[in-house]
């Protein structure tokens, strides 16, 4: 029913979902926007073996944060470099390398620092499910053709936060944010199971495959196997 829907700056949209620029969906707390720390704030040398995670683009996937964390701070450089801590439930996209990829920092994932190489976003949960903003930066096609329109040149070699801030996005209301965020997460899960039993069977034909070409299944012939059927 055309009647339902109105016309957008990103197309026709449900009459009662919102257009709204991504940095007035950010939560009224400090530092709800951020990257670093820069330069001397954090030398290489300053990193240890063991403490609090500091990120890089290898913990965020598209959709995923990986807490296969490689590189660590002090507590004490840590306290200093507070105003880069990552919260949980913040949104984090990666600005440099692999430019665009966005997760969700999980619950319970304690204290860690955010680089110069992503941007950390706190959102106001009261208006937006967080990984309603996640999945629109990993895979919506006006996210990408904003950042294409930004950018000099076509090609994407980091993402500037007034690009990011200015970014508009669709925001449903709170109860339909619910039910797509319930739809979403049901087939992404029943997509990990079917992938894991995918990989289960990928395996066990790599193991028959190695004992059929070593012999160490024997195989009967077409004929052996008539003869020891018609015994």
């Amino acid at each position: 029913n055309p009647d339902l829907y109105k016309k957008t700056s990103l197309g026709y949209l449900p009459k009662d979902w919102s257009v709204i620029k991504l940095g007035d969906l950010l939560a009224p707390v400090y530092s709800n926007f951020r990257s670093g720390p820069f330069g001397s704030a954090l030398l290489k040398s300053e990193l240890v073996e063991e403490g609090i995670p500091f990120l890089g683009i290898d913990n965020i996937k598209t959709e995923k944060f990986d807490n296969n964390y490689k590189r660590f701070v002090s507590e004490k450089k840590f306290n200093e470099l507070r105003k880069y801590s990552v919260r949980e439930r913040d949104v984090i996209i990666t600005i440099m390398g692999t430019v665009g990829r966005a997760a969700v920092v999980p619950q319970n994932t304690g204290k860690a620092l955010s680089s110069k190489h992503l941007w950390t976003m706190t959102f106001d949960e009261s208006y937006i499910i967080p990984e309603l903003v996640c999945w629109q930066l990993n895979y919506a096609p006006w996210v990408k053709s904003w950042f294409r329109k930004e950018t000099q040149g076509g090609i994407m070699d980091a993402i500037q936060s007034k690009t990011l801030k200015s970014l508009l996005l669709p925001v449903p209301g709170k109860e339909e944010q619910k039910n797509i965020f319930e739809r979403y997460s049901m087939i992404t899960k029943k997509i990990h199971s079917e992938e894991y039993n995918l990989q289960k069977l990928l395996d066990q034909k790599k193991g028959l495959m190695h004992d059929l070409l070593t012999g160490k299944i024997f195989v009967l012939s077409k004929l052996e196997t008539r003869e020891i059927t018609h015994v």
